[in-house]
């Protein structure tokens, strides 16, 4: 696989894990879903808008970094994608949240943990729950 294809495979596996457990594409609602929806939202690298920003939970995610792992003839066979995600907050707890995330990446194939401190900032009043996905993606999947 190219890089650009592993990229778009990762992009579609991170979506359909999130979505599996239960969380909105963002980029997918319209504007009066942003407003009225009160489900939690996800986004690939940032927040497109302030009215998505003001939403009490929301997530965002990008990938970090894409690594040949194994060589096949010289070319690569399969690269290991590390996503870095992001859930930004109000609450202090979102436990259910949290498990519900690692339920549907294990699920799909992912690892789920998280990546750093737990921080908050006071300006924005979100805390901030950064967490890894790590995956293999082979030219046999």
């Amino acid at each position: 696989m190219k890089l650009y294809q592993v990229m778009f495979a990762a992009n579609d596996s991170v979506k359909s894990t999130l979505s599996s457990s239960g969380l909105i594409d963002g980029l997918k609602a319209t504007t009066e879903e942003l407003k009225n929806n009160r489900s939690i939202m996800f986004w690939n690298i940032t927040v497109p808008s302030e009215l998505a920003s003001i939403k009490p939970i929301f997530i965002v995610y990008n990938i970090r970094s894409i690594d040949n792992e194994e060589y096949l003839d010289g070319d690569s066979f399969s690269h290991t994608v590390i996503i870095n995600l992001t859930i930004y907050t109000n609450k202090d707890k979102i436990n259910d949240l949290i498990e519900s995330i690692n339920n549907a990446c294990e699920l799909n194939g992912w690892e789920f943990d998280l990546a750093g401190n737990v921080d908050y900032d006071p300006q924005l009043k979100l805390y901030f729950y950064p967490f890894q996905m790590e995956k293999v993606f082979s030219d046999a999947n």
